[in-house]
Order: C-alpha cells, then sequence, then structure tokens
C-alpha cells in the first residue's frame, strides 16, 4: 500500500497550494485522498476535496464501519472512507490537508501516514 501524506499547519499556510502542486507535479503518483463530510459545498472547487452527504448517510457509514476518524467541526462532520483510502493507496500516493487530531485515526487504522507540518515564515524563532 503506498504512504498516506497529511499536511498540518494552520488556515492560510498554504496546505491546500503544496497539495495542488505536488499532485501537478507528480499526476500519475500523486492523488488527493477525499473525505467525506456533511458541510454544505462553496464552490465548484469542493468535489476536489470533499464527497458530500447527508447526516443520516455519514452515520450510517460510521455505524457499518467504513469511516476512519470521524470528527465534528464548526456542527459538520467529516471523516474519510476506508473503503476509498484502501482503493486509492493500492495504486497511488495519497495526499491531504489534515487536522492535528486526524492523525492518530489514520495511524491506529494501519495507515501509513506521514506527516508534514507546515510552519508559517515568523512563527518560530530562527
Amino acid at each position: 500500500m503506498y504512504p498516506f501524506i497529511g499536511l498540518v499547519g494552520p488556515s492560510g499556510s498554504g496546505k491546500t497550494t503544496l497539495i495542488m502542486e505536488a499532485i501537478r507535479a507528480l499526476p500519475d503518483q500523486v492523488t488527493m485522498m477525499r473525505s467525506v463530510t456533511t458541510r454544505p459545498r462553496r464552490g465548484p472547487e469542493d468535489v476536489a476535496s470533499y464527497t458530500f452527504v447527508t447526516g443520516e448517510e455519514i452515520l450510517k457509514r460510521h455505524t457499518e464501519g467504513h469511516l476512519v476518524n470521524l470528527s465534528e467541526y464548526a456542527n459538520n462532520l467529516y471523516a474519510f472512507d476506508r473503503r476509498v483510502l484502501d482503493a486509492t493507496l493500492t495504486t497511488r500516493i495519497g495526499i491531504q490537508a489534515l487536522v492535528e487530531s486526524a492523525i492518530q485515526p489514520l495511524r491506529q487504522a494501519g495507515y501509513n501516514l506521514h506527516i508534514v507540518r507546515i510552519i508559517p515564515e515568523g512563527t518560530i524563532d530562527q
């Protein structure tokens, strides 16, 4: 199984830009891992990052054991569908922006997760 690269950093730190650059540079080797969410779509570009489902659907998938890291943020649910992760990671490296709390559940689920921490310029002493 190929690795899953998770970019972790504050909002606006460039995670999505780095993901898009990696996919552009290695289109046959790297793909964005889509998460499942109940949040509303904000624009057409959201389809690359998310699979939009109802609250009932995400809870059904969770009950059936298909989800990894079900979490709530801003009154919306987010998770990764284990079936999608497994199918994708058999052929390509996966990449996605993650929150810190997603790291342990993904590793406990057996994924070869590599974390890249994004530290914006000026936030650490040099």
